[in-house]
């Protein structure tokens, strides 16, 4: 009875190997692509992110800028109103003492004044002389458009006296003092006021 004996290597063993580091290879190569998309997918989606952001950061800063300019601009405006309101203030003021430099006999009780010139003035008169006179003074200044007489009152008011000695006679009374009161509508409009930067 004769026995085989095969002593060369077996080569089933090696083949195995082999394929099972191929397979491992491969499932190395395809976990690492996987891990590279998924990197991608996350940079991706985080560029895209960010993108929103800036954008909506830009449509804010264009609102904002759009914001402050309307405000430089009401700012400007309201600043040029005050300046103008300051300086037709000032001119008021020269207007009123202009209308009260005839004002010699009487003395003022009130007075209103607009920028269209128109004006509302109230003065006391000891006589009905003086408020004929002080109108027809009115009617010959420079840039008078207009005057009317609207009301005019009278008042009697009576003089006091000083306090006498008891022992002294007691002096006669005095006749009581007649106010006349008159209410003008004036419409003035002086050229120098224009020209220092009035408004009409």
């Amino acid at each position: 009875m004769q026995v085989e004996i095969n002593l060369l290597p077996q080569k089933k063993k090696s083949i195995n190997h082999l394929k099972v580091l191929f397979i491992t290879v491969m499932v190395l190569f395809i976990l690492g692509m996987g891990g590279l998309a998924a990197i991608y997918y996350l940079n991706n989606q985080e560029i895209t992110q960010l993108k929103a952001e800036l954008q909506k950061y830009e449509s804010k800063k264009a609102s904002i800028l759009t914001e402050l300019a309307k405000s430089d601009k009401v700012t400007g405006s309201l600043n040029t109103e005050m300046e103008q309101v300051a300086d037709s203030r000032v001119e008021t003021v020269k207007v009123i003492e202009e209308l009260l430099q005839p004002l010699q006999k009487g003395i003022l009780s009130s007075i209103t004044y607009d920028q269209d010139g128109n004006v509302k003035l109230r003065a006391e008169f000891s006589q009905l002389e003086d408020i004929a006179e002080y109108q027809q003074q009115l009617v010959k200044m420079e840039g008078m458009k207009g005057i009317q007489l609207i009301n005019m009152s009278q008042k009697e008011s009576k003089v006091e006296q000083a306090p006498s000695d008891e022992k002294a006679e007691k002096a006669p009374a005095e006749p009581s003092k007649n106010l006349y009161f008159a209410e003008f509508q004036v419409n003035f409009q002086p050229v120098n006021y224009q020209q220092q930067g009035g408004t009409q």
